[in-house]
C-alpha cells in the first residue's frame, strides 16, 4: 500500500492525513514490465471485486504477451471458456432500457431478461505510470468493444452502430435507479 503523508495538528496532537491507494502487483509482461492495479480507485477494481478470478486470468495473459506503448489495450483469446460476458447481441424482440451505471456519467444500453454469454476472451486496458510500470486501468471478460456513444471523450466511429445492436445484460448490474428510461438518450 502506498501512502501520501500530510502532517497537521489539532492542539497538541499531531494528525497525519493519508491519501491511500492500493498498488497491488498483478504480474509481469512477457517483455518484463511490472503490472499493478489500484484496488481502490481504478475501474478495474470494481470488475475484480465482482469476479476475483480475473486476477489469475490477467496474470496468465501478461506472462504470454509483449506490451508496449503508453496506454495499450489488449484483447486475448484463451481458447477455452473463461467465463461469461455481460454484453450480448440484441434483436427487435428484446426489451431495451437505458440507465447510468453506478459512478458513471454516461448512459448504458441494457437488455432485460437475458443471460450472459460464454466467452473465451478477456480485454485489459493499461496505462504506463511515471516509473515505467503499467497500471491496470480496466479489465473485463469479453471482447474489445467501442465506448458508449455518449462518451464523447472516447467515442469511436463505430460506437453508435455497435451499441444499436448490443447491450449489457441488466440483471446483476448496479445502476442509478433514477436514470432508468426507455427513451434513446444519445
Amino acid at each position: 500500500m502506498t501512502h501520501s503523508k500530510t502532517a497537521c495538528s489539532l492542539g497538541d496532537t499531531p494528525l497525519i492525513a493519508y491519501t491511500k491507494y492500493m498498488k497491488h502487483p498483478i504480474g509481469t509482461t512477457l517483455n518484463g514490465t511490472p503490472v499493478y492495479v489500484d484496488l481502490i480507485n481504478s475501474a478495474a477494481s470494481a470488475n475484480i471485486s465482482q469476479q476475483p478470478h480475473l486476477v489469475t486470468l490477467i496474470k496468465e495473459l501478461l506472462e504470454s504477451t509483449n506490451v508496449s506503448g503508453t496506454a495499450p489495450t489488449v484483447e486475448y483469446n484463451f481458447g477455452r471458456n473463461i467465463g461469461n460476458t455481460d454484453i450480448v447481441q440484441t434483436t427487435e424482440k428484446d426489451t431495451i432500457i437505458y440507465a447510468k451505471r453506478l459512478k458513471q456519467e454516461t448512459f448504458t444500453r441494457f437488455v432485460r431478461r437475458r443471460v450472459p454469454a460464454p466467452t473465451t476472451y478477456i480485454t485489459i486496458s493499461l496505462s504506463k505510470d511515471g516509473d515505467g510500470e503499467y497500471a491496470l486501468a480496466n479489465a473485463w471478460i469479453g471482447r474489445l468493444i467501442p465506448p458508449f456513444p455518449a462518451d464523447q471523450e472516447n467515442e469511436a466511429q463505430q460506437s453508435e452502430a455497435y451499441w444499436a445492436q448490443h447491450a449489457l445484460v441488466l440483471e446483476g448490474q448496479p445502476i442509478q435507479l433514477r436514470t432508468v428510461t426507455q427513451v434513446y438518450p444519445y
